[in-house]
């Protein structure tokens, strides 16, 4: 059930290995929405990242939407949030030391995002349940480069010697799902209001909304996908994944996990939402 991703972020392309990892990622009673996206095969996926600033209105910071499409006009969903970036004063020396290097883009691994974090010089995140997950190695792989693993893999892009977007990914495991993260951190000489979006295009799928309110108040956006497969033996199957994003300090987060053999679809939107409510 694998399928093929390809990745856009900041005009760089990432390898097949590393397309296929990305995306490979109110209560219960709020109403939910159905969209049928007409197509009558299952095609490739294709991931767009758009990174961009933008003036977010009053009150919208901290939001997350999900609209139909993507931005290079394909069929599917994309993620809109919106939240602030990140001072430069607040980014540790290492980070603004590797900046001042030279190199446009590069990707770190780390044991933990805990050691991401320090590395950063921000606490983007904690989790008391990712805490006692336990952590699966990430790869992350350019064309022609030597690929680089760890539990946590940071991709810092800088901007005439300054870093101008921090981005992190860990995957992690248990008996009932193995969730995907994903967190984006924009970079500025000031705090100011900002913007990112992820879709997922994919044709001939079903997608439900869900806006999900954690217990600390954290409003997250769950969309569960539904896609006709065939399974190894060749008969067919309904794949069906989940993804929830949110933004919160001074970050864009998205989360997935799906239903595999012999995991149940309750028990994995169960872990799921475990987790979403473990952020502090």
């Amino acid at each position: 059930m694998r399928e093929k991703y390809k990745e856009t972020f900041d005009g760089v392309h990432a390898s097949q290995r590393l397309k296929t990892e990305v995306m490979n990622m109110t209560r219960e009673e709020n109403a939910t929405r159905k969209h049928r996206i007409p197509a009558a095969a299952l095609v490739a996926a294709i991931l767009v990242i758009a990174l961009a600033g933008t003036a977010v209105a009053e009150g919208l910071l901290g939001r997350v939407s999900v609209s139909p499409g993507t931005s290079d006009g394909g069929s599917g969903h994309t993620f809109h949030g919106n939240f602030q970036t990140v001072p430069l004063e607040s980014l540790s020396e290492e980070l603004l030391a590797y900046s001042k290097s030279g190199e446009w883009q590069r990707t770190l691994a780390f044991d933990s995002w805990t050691e991401a974090e320090e590395f950063i010089g921000v606490e983007v995140a904690n989790n008391s349940r990712l805490e006692q997950t336990v952590p699966m190695e990430s790869g992350f792989q350019l064309e022609n480069m030597p690929e680089i693993r760890g539990n946590c893999l940071v991709t810092v892009t800088n901007s005439q010697h300054l870093p101008a977007s921090v981005r992190m990914k860990a995957d992690y495991h248990d008996d009932n799902a193995d969730i995907h993260i994903f967190a984006v951190l924009k970079i500025s000489e000031k705090t100011m209001d900002t913007s990112f979006s992820i879709g997922n295009a994919i044709s001939g799928d079903t997608w439900t909304e869900e806006t999900y309110v954690t217990p600390n108040g954290m409003e997250v956006t769950i969309l569960t996908t539904e896609k006709p497969m065939t399974d190894s033996d060749g008969s067919p199957i309904i794949y069906t994944q989940y993804e929830a994003s949110f933004a919160t300090n001074n970050a864009f987060f998205y989360l997935r996990s799906a239903v595999g053999k012999g995991k149940s679809a309750d028990r994995v939107l169960a872990a799921l939402k475990e987790v979403l409510d473990a952020y502090e």
